[in-house]
């Protein structure tokens, strides 16, 4: 494996690096590019993250807590057993696609309000209490996630797949939900704003 890079500065672009937890992160980061890197425990909680680009980049065990992508670019990035908590992705850059990719990540009190999110996947994830209001979730994943809590209003969630997720609740009235996926017993859950009493 490569050294890990000691320092993240502003203004610098960095390929095929790999960072850990003796990373570290200039506050606020400006103006960064990092193509094809690795990042393992690296703590990024409550960096301002400035016009940064992350592309093709994978994501180990990273603290994001309360991060701030101001105008910055995700693109076909991984996130592993991240802290994703607080982060407030209506900053991003969509401009030349965006989309999550995250396995046993916690993204609780985010906040997804506006943001396309097509194709992204959430798996074995705690989305607790954040906030999907006017999203786009069109062949979205969230298998085997816990969504305790967490806001969907005014959403397209046409091919999503709630296979296995856990503790949603939302009115299909509000959102658009052509041929979604849902599973038993959780799928429920959607018959309660209608005050319905189910049978067994």
């Amino acid at each position: 494996m490569k050294k890990p890079i000691s320092a993240v500065n502003s203004n610098t672009d960095y390929l095929d690096e790999y960072f850990n937890a003796n990373s570290e992160v200039a506050k606020p980061l400006t103006e960064v590019t990092f193509g094809k890197c690795k990042f393992v425990d690296v703590n990024f909680s409550e960096v301002r993250l400035i016009r940064c680009r992350f592309e093709e980049c994978e994501f180990q065990g990273c603290n994001f807590n309360m991060a701030r992508f101001v105008e910055s670019k995700v693109l076909e990035s991984k996130f592993l057993a991240c802290r994703l908590t607080g982060v407030d992705w209506m900053q991003i850059d969509t401009s030349m696609g965006f989309s999550l990719n995250c396995e046993s990540c916690e993204l609780s009190y985010c906040v997804f309000s506006g943001v396309d999110l097509s194709k992204s996947v959430f798996i074995k994830c705690k989305i607790h209490d954040a906030e999907f209001s006017d999203a786009i979730l069109r062949e979205t994943v969230f298998e085997e996630s816990d969504l305790l809590g967490t806001f969907f209003t005014r959403c397209d969630m046409g091919n999503a797949n709630f296979k296995k997720a856990t503790n949603y609740v939302f009115d299909l009235r509000d959102n658009k939900c052509k041929k979604t996926i849902f599973s038993r017993p959780e799928v429920e859950n959607l018959l309660l704003p209608f005050d319905l009493v189910v049978a067994n």
